[in-house]
């Protein structure tokens, strides 16, 4: 869907990621028969399946980065993530600045 909804003078791929039987194994992923009602089964290739959800957090960000690095020029990428800690700073700061009162604790 993000596809059409991207203009076409953007260039845009998608590229499809799977968890590998290796990493279920390495992980030691739970996993669950593959629903044969999914549409998708046909093309899955295994009748066993693993939930996103149980990947680790920091493990599935570094699986993303890997493939988005491997995709995009190094300068590009370095420059982003210059602007993402920038706007980051910029939100810290704001957040900073917010005269907020804490709850009190003792109240009801």
């Amino acid at each position: 869907m993000l596809a059409y909804a991207t203009p076409k003078r953007l260039p845009f791929r998608l590229k499809r990621l799977a968890v590998t039987e290796e990493q279920i194994d390495e992980w030691n992923l739970p996993t669950r028969p593959t629903k044969r009602s999914d549409s998708r089964a046909r093309s899955f290739g295994s009748s066993v399946s693993a939930e996103l959800d149980a990947i680790d957090p920091r493990r599935l960000r570094s699986l993303v980065e890997r493939a988005i690095r491997k995709h995009m020029p190094k300068k590009r990428y370095d420059e982003l993530m210059a602007q993402e800690e920038r706007e980051r700073q910029q939100i810290r700061k704001l957040v900073d600045e917010l005269d907020i009162e804490e709850p009190d604790e003792a109240r009801p």
